[in-house]
């Protein structure tokens, strides 16, 4: 019997309940979770025992949760009928405000997607560099706003 394989499964058993499962980022030395501010003990500490700052993640995982999330945006985004109705480009701008801004973000931007829903592309340019996003966020920003004028990358 050969010594260098292991049962993943039988280990996925056997860690979940000793270490517990966690999608939010805690300290491990004293299970709490960690927020902005808090004074962190042990390690900060996601998933099944995913020690952050000794472990952190590779390349693939980091794309993985990438794609989860723009997923996620892209999805919810799916559900409002001006969304929809824009080309690809203008539907890659609003992902990357959603991603940027969470979709509660977003939905503050009532003027550009009031804007957006017409086609108005120029009154929904505007509206987007009116705000503090636009004036905090910079080549980002400037590259987004050009997506909503010009439809081009």
């Amino acid at each position: 019997m050969s010594n260098d394989t292991i049962d993943i499964d039988a280990m996925v058993k056997q860690l979940t309940p000793e270490e517990g499962s966690r999608a939010f980022v805690y300290d491990d030395a004293t299970g709490l979770p960690i927020k902005p501010g808090s004074f962190v003990k042990g390690h900060p500490t996601i998933g099944v025992g995913r020690c952050l700052d000794t472990h952190g993640v590779s390349a693939d995982e980091i794309n993985a949760l990438l794609v989860s999330d723009i997923d996620n945006c892209f999805d919810t985004l799916l559900h409002y009928t001006w969304f929809i109705n824009l080309d690809a480009i203008r539907r890659r701008a609003m992902v990357d405000m959603c991603f940027n801004l969470g979709i509660a973000g977003l939905f503050q931007f009532h003027d550009m997607i009031d804007a957006l829903s017409r086609k108005d592309f120029q009154a929904a340019a505007e509206a987007a560099t009116q705000s503090l996003w636009y004036r905090q966020t910079g080549k980002r920003a400037q590259n987004v706003v050009n997506m909503i004028l010009t439809g081009l990358v």
